[in-house]
């Protein structure tokens, strides 16, 4: 898969921005988070300096890239749906707009729009303190976000390209 330099980003910003340590070595969560995603075929590729993976993946109706980042230190696993396009300044506002409107009956995991850049993401989070991350917990957290962006892709690049917020979302939610 090729390397894509806004999902490198992204995660390298994560790291820094909310002062979270990425150990070299690998620990309980991390080889469970990794087997998980070896095992059920998301063909993970190691991200340089960081201990995360990335891999693509293909909904109904586009694709995209998933970014899977674990925080030994933290016990904290995050799993990332990540648009491969950024949103024009000219729909960013829209699209805030839209994606808040999203957000607002969300029960799992959340969307997130970087104003200045313009990165679309969905992310997903677990923190396992005092426990473990069993496959059934991996499994739900991924697939709720892979299948939560599947589901709100269409408006999302409804707006993009020029759609009214509101009706965007009226399409998706019903």
């Amino acid at each position: 898969m090729h390397r894509n330099l806004v999902v490198w980003q992204t995660a390298a910003l994560l790291v820094l921005g909310l002062g979270l340590s990425q150990p070299a070595t690998a620990g309980k969560l991390t080889n469970a988070v990794e087997g998980y995603l070896k095992n059920d075929t998301w063909n993970p590729q190691p991200l340089d300096d960081l201990n995360g993976w990335e891999m693509a993946y293909q909904g109904t109706d586009d694709s995209w890239t998933c970014v899977a980042l674990v925080f030994e230190d933290r016990q904290q696993f995050l799993f990332y749906s990540v648009l491969d396009v950024t949103v024009e300044s000219s729909r960013r506002d829209e699209m805030a707009h839209f994606l808040n409107r999203a957000n607002h009956q969300m029960v799992m995991g959340n969307f997130e729009l970087n104003m200045d850049m313009g990165e679309l993401r969905f992310k997903t989070s677990i923190d396992v303190e005092g426990g473990d991350l069993g496959g059934t917990m991996l499994h739900n957290l991924l697939y709720t976000n892979v299948l939560t962006m599947d589901r709100y892709i269409s408006g999302i690049n409804a707006v993009h390209q020029g759609a009214d917020p509101l009706l965007a979302i009226e399409g998706v939610e019903g």
